[in-house]
């Protein structure tokens, strides 16, 4: 089908299906959602992923993350590092234990197992920005919360995959050398991001300079999400974290003369009326729905775990942290969904030379990470109110903000 089709069935069904679902009162994003599973293998089949596609949702993927960025300031994240970690933490072991005995228990390859606890561990970063805008609670204390902790959980969940991707070809696990060489890259990152940050608000009057129209600070502010996502890339990450933290960066800076909100208003129409749909779309497409006839108690099994997993590993840590209850479960809902690495992950599986993943469990980890993130929106829209009626009542968790 030629890519102008496909992008008029996409974009034009999806603002339909999501303007559907608005007037039932759900975040547009299940809309879109709904979309890539009625376009693709689950119903009429009739638009195949290719080369175009992909790259414009993994574009979708850096708009999102870099507006989610420019939502938020650094030392906003920092605030809530403490909690953030800790529910990375437990967020990505306990997902990955569950799934990983699941898998074992179904009688499935030790191997096999492992892509399929990795693919629980991780959370969509993306997709818990898109959903928190929709909601408007990105900005709360509960959503700097979740975005950190997903970010962090993103990190860890990649490190799991180099270690699973180097038993899979190798098959031995990786020596302390190569895993101590994956976490210098991480920190290498980590130490550019905060230097740049260091650097950028001195040369912020020359930026005003170069940036005096509204093109110009677009293209600037583009250069500089896609600068981050590939240096985050380089140094083997997932682009999307190098995007949030040139948005973090631009956000920063803000406060020194660059119009954040000019910014906002250029990017946002870009990442909520063209990329970003593109992007839930692009997910829904790879579910396989005959997967669940055939094998209904597995996949049953694995969304179930990824479910459990996510939400009490999440939610416990944030009660260790001092969160209410309420908070531990919006907290523990809003990491739930999957939707984008973790079906980097399938794939690669599923390619390998020697050994590859089966179809069943292939396609088990498409409709987790379709189901996971269907469900979230739906969640966290009935979770919010009941949170933020604690929140007006002044019930402050231990490591609210100063």
């Amino acid at each position: 089908m030629d890519v102008l089709i496909e992008l008029i069935l996409i974009l034009g069904l999806a603002r339909v299906g999501g303007s559907l679902v608005e007037r039932l009162g759900q975040p547009r994003v299940v809309g879109e959602l709904l979309t890539g599973f009625v376009l693709g293998k689950a119903w009429l089949d009739i638009i195949q992923p290719d080369a175009a596609l992909d790259i414009l949702s993994n574009l979708g993927i850096i708009f999102l993350m870099y507006l989610a960025g420019l939502h938020m300031k650094p030392q906003e994240l920092l605030d809530v590092s403490i909690p953030a970690f800790l529910i990375a933490i437990f967020g990505a072991f306990v997902p990955m234990v569950l799934g990983y005995e699941v898998t074992i228990w179904f009688g499935f390859d030790p191997v096999h197992a492992l892509f399929v606890g990795v693919g629980l561990s991780i959370t969509a970063v993306a997709v818990k920005a898109r959903i928190l805008m929709d909601l408007g609670g990105l900005e709360s204390r509960v959503g700097k919360v979740i975005m950190g902790a997903a970010v962090l959980d993103d990190v860890i969940g990649l490190v799991f995959f180099a270690i699973l991707s180097s038993l899979a070809v190798d098959g031995v696990l990786p020596t302390g050398g190569a895993l101590l060489n994956i976490l210098v890259h991480v920190m290498f990152f980590f130490g550019f991001a905060v230097l740049a940050g260091y650097f950028l608000p001195y040369l912020s009057p020359r930026i005003r300079e170069i940036a005096d129209t509204k093109d110009a600070l677009f293209t600037f502010c583009l250069v500089v999400s896609f600068s981050f996502a590939y240096a985050a890339e380089e140094f083997g990450l997932h682009p999307m974290i190098g995007a949030y933290i040139a948005g973090l960066l631009v956000k920063s800076l803000g406060m020194r003369g660059i119009d954040t909100k000019q910014v906002l208003d250029m990017f946002t129409p870009v990442a909520f009326g063209f990329l970003g749909p593109l992007f839930f779309v692009r997910i829904a497409l790879d579910v396989d729905a005959s997967a669940i006839f055939q094998n209904a108690s597995f996949v049953l099994a694995i969304i179930a775990v990824a479910i459990i997993g996510k939400v009490i590993g999440c939610g416990v840590a944030a009660l260790l942290t001092g969160s209410s209850r309420r908070e531990a479960v919006v907290i523990g809902l809003g990491m739930n969904g999957r939707g984008a690495v973790e079906l980097v992950i399938a794939q690669f599986g599923r390619q390998l030379a020697t050994n590859p993943l089966p179809d069943v469990i292939f396609s088990t980890l498409v409709i987790m990470a379709f189901t996971t993130t269907l469900l979230t929106p739906i969640t966290l829209k009935r979770a919010l109110p009941w949170y933020n009626e604690e929140r007006f009542a002044h019930t402050e968790p231990a490591w609210h903000e100063s």
